[in-house]
């Protein structure tokens, strides 16, 4: 556990302590974790990573990941160490490692970063969110790779375009990608023109592009150019034929928890 601010990691949680929980998750590292650093400004934190077999034992787990895992989840173990705090690593699934815990100390909000995964990591989530809202536990999730989920309109960019070219405004949504395609009569009921408001582009794109293809289809015809690939497949191709490897799926070790003392 961790008791400080977002600046360092200093002070061990006392059981009278109320606290939060930062789950890592696909986040194994301390700079740049915003998850983090929001639930050290509002007071102590435990920080927890949990195996949950569920996911382990699923076609897309291999004993490579699980390996990168440990050699990850050691190297974050260090970094708490050296700045006085701990990691606690957990086997279990999700919600029953929860369970345990607010049973042991119960605790006032969750907070990890939002996770991009599979099916069975979003089921999970879900599991986890039903099982905060029936404790009142906020969770609070932040954006990671860029990517929001439950979103209903991911077109985000046509309001950043509206907001910087007013012309763009006036233009219809079906006519947004490529506005100086839009018939004459749109543009005078919208009262936006092209050539006028709006810009018209430099080359036409789909010709541009089959005028470079074909360019680019007649060098690599040239019989010096095709020499010259020969030359580099001899040289640095491999003459070998590689046999696939078989990926064998891990099983996560007991519900136990993990001491990473090495």
């Amino acid at each position: 556990m961790i008791g400080a601010t977002a600046g360092g990691c200093t002070q061990a949680i006392c059981p009278s302590m109320s606290y939060s929980v930062v789950w890592f998750k696909r986040d194994l590292r301390l700079n740049d974790h915003a998850a983090l650093s929001q639930a050290l400004c509002h007071g102590p934190v435990l920080c927890l990573y949990i195996v949950e077999p569920s996911l382990w034992r699923s076609a897309d787990a291999a004993t490579q990941h699980y390996h990168f895992l440990l050699e990850s989840l050691r190297d974050l173990y260090r970094e708490f160490k050296r700045c006085g705090g701990l990691l606690q690593v957990v086997s279990g699934e999700a919600i029953e490692v929860l369970d345990r815990l607010y049973a042991l100390k119960p605790f006032h909000s969750l907070y990890s970063h939002q996770e991009t995964g599979n099916a069975l990591s979003y089921t999970r989530d879900r599991a986890v969110a039903h099982w905060c809202r029936l404790r009142a536990i906020p969770w609070r999730q932040s954006q990671h790779f860029g990517v929001t989920r439950g979103l209903k309109d991911r077109d985000l960019w046509k309001d950043l375009v509206r907001r910087w070219l007013l012309a763009m405004r006036r233009v219809p949504d079906t006519w947004l990608l490529e506005p100086w395609k839009m018939p004459h009569s749109l543009q005078v009921q919208h009262n936006v023109y092209v050539g006028k408001d709006l810009s018209v582009p430099i080359v036409e794109l789909e010709a541009s592009t089959r005028v470079a293809k074909q360019k680019l289809y007649a060098l690599r015809a040239q019989p010096h150019v095709r020499a010259t690939k020969r030359e580099v497949v001899h040289k640095h191709g491999s003459r070998k034929r590689i046999a696939p490897v078989k990926q064998k799926t891990v099983s996560a070790p007991a519900g136990q928890q993990h001491t990473l003392d090495f």
